[in-house]
C-alpha cells in the first residue's frame, strides 16, 4: 500500500509539472521577483483546494469517472459541455506543447534532429500510457523522484554564481503579467480520478497524497525560479527565444547546468504528457462510452497531427500560449469544480473518506480569482 501511496502522489506531480514551470521564471522576472512569488503562493494555495474538492467530488460518486463525467452528474449537460470542451482543449494544447519541447530540450543535450527526438518521445510515452494505470504509476514514480533530484542539482552546483540582487521587485500592478501562466503550471487537476484507481483499495489516504502531490509541485515552483533568476536576473532583458528557462541557462550558464536544466524540462514534460493523456483518454472511454481503441488513438492522433503541421510552421510566443490555456481552461475548470463540489455535497451517492463543508467565503475567493484571470487574459487578446 505504502508503494501505491507514492505512486499516487506521483500521478499528481507528474500531471501537473510540464511545461509551465520553463515559463515561470520569465513572468516572475517580469512582474518583479516578490510579486511572482506571491502569485506562486496564492495560485498554489488555490489549486491545493480546487485539487482536494475534485478528490472529495470523486469519493461521494459511485463508479469511475473523469472530470466531464463529473461535471455532467453535479452541473448538468451544460457542466460537462463546458468541462469537455476546456478540459480537451486544454491538454491537447499541453500535450503538443511537451512533444515541442522535449524535442529541443533532448537535442540541447544531444544534439541532433528535434523532430527525430519528439517522435522516438512519443512512441515511447504512448507504449506507456497503453499499458495502462499500473505502468504509469511505477513510471511515474521514478520520474518523478529523478525530477526532484534533478531541481536540487541546479542551485546546488550553481550556488555560488547567484546574486541576492536579483532577488528583487514588487509592484501590486504587476500582479496578473504571471497569473495565467502560473496556473497552467498547477493544472494537474485531470489527474486526480486515477489516483483514486490508484488507491481504490484504501481511498482513506487520498486526501493526504492530494496535499502532498500539490505541495511538491509548490515547492518546486519556488525553487526553480528562484534558481534562474538568481543565476541570470532580469530575464525580460534576454531574446525571445531565451525566455524559456532552460534555453536561457544553456546559453549563460556552463553547459553541465545546461543539460542538468534541459533534463529537468524533458523530465517534467514526460511526466506530465503520461498523467493528462491517460485522462484524456480515460475520459473518452468513461464518459462517452468509446472503445478503449478508439480512446487513445483521439487521445494521441490530435497533438502529433499538429506536431508534425507544426514541423513546416513556426509557432510563436510560446509564453504567450501558455498563459491564454491556463488563465481561460484552468479558470473555467475551477469555477466548474467549486460548483460540483457545492452539489456533490448535497447529492452524492456515497459517503467520501473525507470532506471539506461548503464554506461560501471560500468558494466566493476561489471564483473571484479566477474569473478575474479569465477576464484579465481575454481583454488581453482584445486589446491585443
Amino acid at each position: 500500500m505504502k508503494t501505491r501511496f507514492l505512486e499516487s502522489i506521483a500521478i499528481l506531480v507528474g500531471a501537473t509539472i510540464g511545461a509551465g514551470i520553463l515559463g515561470i521564471p520569465y513572468v516572475v522576472s517580469k512582474a518583479g521577483f516578490w510579486t511572482g512569488i506571491l502569485v506562486i503562493l496564492v495560485l498554489g494555495a488555490a489549486t491545493l483546494l480546487i485539487n482536494l474538492y475534485m478528490g472529495e467530488i470523486a469519493l461521494r460518486t459511485r463508479g469511475n469517472h473523469q472530470l466531464a463525467g463529473y461535471a455532467e452528474k453535479y452541473t448538468g449537460r451544460i457542466g460537462k459541455n463546458l468541462a469537455s470542451c476546456f478540459m480537451i482543449l486544454g491538454i491537447y494544447g499541453a500535450l503538443t506543447a511537451y512533444l515541442i519541447g522535449v524535442g529541443n530540450s533532448a537535442s540541447a543535450i544531444l544534439g541532433g534532429n528535434t523532430i527525430q527526438y519528439s517522435l522516438i518521445f512519443f512512441i515511447i510515452v504512448g507504449l506507456v500510457v497503453w499499458r495502462g494505470i499500473k505502468s504509469i504509476g511505477k513510471a511515474e514514480l521514478l520520474i518523478t523522484a529523478a525530477l526532484i533530484l534533478v531541481v536540487i542539482a541546479i542551485p546546488a552546483f550553481s550556488a555560488g554564481r547567484m546574486s541576492l540582487n536579483n532577488f528583487s521587485g514588487f509592484d501590486i500592478y504587476r500582479i496578473m503579467i504571471p497569473y495565467g501562466v502560473v496556473l497552467f503550471a498547477f493544472m494537474g487537476t485531470p489527474a486526480i480520478p486515477a489516483m483514486k484507481e490508484e488507491l481504490n483499495s484504501n481511498r482513506k489516504l487520498l486526501r493526504n497524497a492530494i496535499i502532498i502531490g500539490t505541495l511538491i509541485p509548490l515547492v518546486v515552483y519556488l525553487l526553480f525560479p528562484a534558481a534562474v533568476i538568481g543565476l541570470l536576473g532580469n530575464l525580460d532583458k534576454l531574446g525571445d527565444g531565451e525566455r524559456i528557462a532552460t534555453v536561457a541557462l544553456s546559453r549563460h550558464i556552463r553547459p553541465e547546468i545546461g543539460i542538468l536544466a534541459n533534463a529537468f524540462a524533458v523530465l517534467a514534460m514526460t511526466t506530465s504528457f503520461i498523467a493528462l493523456s491517460f485522462a484524456l483518454g480515460k475520459t473518452f472511454q468513461e464518459d462517452y462510452r468509446l472503445s478503449r481503441k478508439k480512446s487513445f488513438a483521439i487521445t494521441f492522433a490530435v497533438p502529433i497531427s499538429i506536431f508534425m503541421i507544426n514541423a513546416f510552421v513556426s509557432v510563436t510566443n510560446f509564453i504567450s500560449i501558455l498563459a491564454i490555456v491556463g488563465a481561460v481552461t484552468g479558470g473555467i475548470t475551477g469555477i466548474l469544480i467549486v460548483a460540483m463540489h457545492y452539489k456533490a455535497i448535497k447529492s452524492g451517492d456515497r459517503k467520501p473518506e473525507y470532506s471539506i463543508p461548503n464554506n461560501m467565503l471560500i468558494m466566493a475567493i476561489l471564483i473571484i480569482i479566477f474569473a478575474a484571470g479569465i477576464l484579465n487574459e481575454l481583454l488581453g487578446i482584445i486589446i491585443h
